[in-house]
C-alpha cells in the first residue's frame, strides 16, 4: 500500500514462485531506485490502486504477468516497463491501463494495454517472426498536429485524418514486420462507417494509407487492423477513405454569410 524503492546493484526479483505483487495503496504510490540499481524484476505484477496513479520512476521488467484491475501506470520515455517473451497481460480498462511508453519483447501477438485521460485505447500487433523482436507502444489523447505530425499533409486514398489522438508504435530490436491494429472509442469522434475506416502511418512527413484489412466491433468502439503487415514504424491514428466517419476532422477553412430577413 505504499511505495517501492530499491537500492542495490545486485538484480532482485520480486514474486518468486507463485507470488504476486500488488500495489493497491488509495494515494498515488511509486516504485523508485536509488543510484546505479539494476533494473528490478517483477514475476507477477497487479495494479488495484482504485484511486490514484502508480508511476514508475525506474524501469521495470515485466516476466510473467501483469494484471491491471485498478489504477494507472505512469511511465516516460526513460523509466517503463519492459515485458519479456510469454508474459501475459489482463484486466486493461477505461480504469486501469498504461500511460506512456510500454515495451513487449518475443514473439507473441499483443495488445499494448494503453490509455489517456480516463479512455482505454489499444493498439496491437500480430506475433513476431523472432522470439529476440521487440516493439514499444505509447498512446496520447491530443491532435497529432501539437506533436509535430500535420494532418493537413495526406497520402493517397486519406480523406482526412483524425485529430484527436494517434499512437507511436516503434520497433527497438529485430527486423520483424508485424500487422498493426487500432482501436476506437469514445473519445475519437464520429466513427460511422467501418468499412471506409483506414489505418494511417506517418512517415516521410504524409499520412499513408496502411489500408483497412478488417475491422471489429461497432460505431461505438472497435478495432481496425492494416490490410498488409509493416515494415517500418512512427505515428499511427484512424483515417477515413472518404467523407464519412468525421473523427472529427481539421477544418482547412470555413466561409460566414449574413443573410437580411
Amino acid at each position: 500500500a505504499q511505495n517501492i524503492t530499491f537500492n542495490t546493484l545486485n538484480s532482485i526479483t520480486l514474486g518468486q514462485g507463485s507470488g504476486v505483487i500488488e500495489l493497491d495503496g488509495t494515494f498515488a504510490q511509486s516504485i523508485n531506485k536509488v543510484g546505479a540499481t539494476a533494473t528490478p524484476i517483477f514475476r507477477r505484477l497487479t495494479l488495484n490502486n482504485p484511486s490514484s496513479e502508480i508511476t514508475l520512476n525506474t524501469p521495470i521488467t515485466g516476466s510473467v504477468q501483469l494484471h491491471l484491475n485498478k489504477g494507472i501506470m505512469v511511465a516516460n520515455s526513460t523509466n517503463f516497463m519492459t515485458l519479456l517473451d510469454n508474459v501475459t497481460v489482463s484486466g486493461a480498462s477505461n480504469s486501469s491501463y498504461v500511460y506512456g511508453p510500454i515495451e513487449k519483447m518475443g514473439n507473441d501477438a499483443f495488445v499494448f494495454p494503453l490509455g489517456d485521460s480516463g479512455y482505454y485505447r489499444p493498439i496491437a500487433i500480430s506475433a513476431p517472426a523472432s522470439s529476440s523482436a521487440a516493439f514499444k507502444a505509447s498512446y496520447s489523447a491530443i491532435c497529432p498536429d501539437s506533436a509535430g505530425y500535420s494532418t493537413r499533409s495526406k497520402g493517397v486514398g486519406i480523406n482526412q485524418v483524425s485529430i484527436t489522438e494517434y499512437w507511436l508504435l516503434e520497433r527497438t530490436n529485430g527486423t520483424n514486420e508485424v500487422f498493426v491494429s487500432l482501436s476506437w472509442g469514445a473519445n475519437s469522434g464520429g466513427v460511422n462507417n467501418l468499412s471506409e475506416l483506414r489505418v494511417a502511418h506517418h512517415k516521410g512527413g504524409t499520412w499513408t494509407d496502411e489500408g483497412n484489412g478488417g475491422t471489429t466491433g461497432n460505431t461505438l468502439g472497435g478495432t481496425i487492423i492494416s490490410s498488409a503487415a509493416i515494415s517500418s514504424f512512427s505515428p499511427f491514428t484512424l483515417a477515413s477513405s472518404t467523407v464519412n466517419n468525421p473523427l472529427p476532422v481539421m477544418l482547412k477553412s470555413f466561409e460566414v454569410s449574413e443573410f437580411n430577413t
